[in-house]
């Protein structure tokens, strides 16, 4: 089995700006953009939490809890990992190609932040649950890619013929390698064009009444 791991640097935008519906905190639920991913049996989502009223005060959270939980000097505000398992059954001693199984299971790591008052939701409610979208959005296809890798491969060792099999390395243990490299590259490009989720729609403009600020954390 491997295990890959995407990294999801965040980049807030912070613009004085007002508006925003104001929502009594007893009612607020967490609005999960994870939620369908979650309902997957093989997908496993975990949250940290967040604290704040203002979006500086959640940019800080985000700051100290991603770097705490990567234990590292680049923060991963969200991370998804997996792991590849592959088997195919034996008659006696040929193996059985075609009905060889490929699968995958996913761990996604991510940010969690639920307004503690009507004033927080009225400043930064709507703000963060955009940007919440946007990062899920990203992790999503971090999991899509994989899993069109895990289906080639599943495909391509199921067309194995045995007559073809060469001496030295088996022709399964090639596939293997090459979708596990065609997958890791996929995914750096995959951040590399985002670039890590800081694609337009990872750029996001945030309400908050103390000012005007740019900053970016890896």
């Amino acid at each position: 089995m491997s295990s890959l791991f995407s990294r999801a640097i965040f980049f807030f935008s912070i613009v004085l700006a007002c508006g925003g519906c104001s929502v009594v905190a007893e009612e607020f639920s967490f609005a999960d953009p994870l939620a369908s991913a979650r309902s997957a049996p093989h997908i496993e989502v975990t949250y940290y939490d967040l604290t704040g009223l203002t979006i500086s005060a959640i940019r800080r959270s985000l700051r100290q809890e991603s770097l705490r939980i990567a234990r590292a000097e680049r923060s991963e505000v969200a991370k998804t990992s997996w792991q590849f398992s592959w088997k195919w059954p034996r008659q006696g001693d040929r193996p059985l190609f075609e009905k060889a199984v490929v699968s995958v299971r996913f761990s996604v790591l991510f940010p969690r932040w639920i307004p503690p008052t009507p004033e927080a939701e009225r400043v930064a409610g709507a703000s963060w649950r955009a940007f919440a979208e946007a990062l899920a959005a990203h992790e999503q296809e971090h999991i899509e890619i994989t899993e069109r890798v895990v289906a080639d491969l599943q495909r391509e060792l199921r067309g194995i013929a045995l007559k073809n099999r060469e001496q030295g390395v088996a022709p399964e243990k090639q596939m293997i390698q090459v979708a596990l490299k065609r997958l890791r590259e996929a995914q750096q490009e995959f951040d590399r064009v985002t670039p890590f989720g800081l694609g337009t729609s990872g750029k996001l403009y945030l309400q908050d009444g103390e000012g005007t600020d740019s900053s970016s954390e890896s």
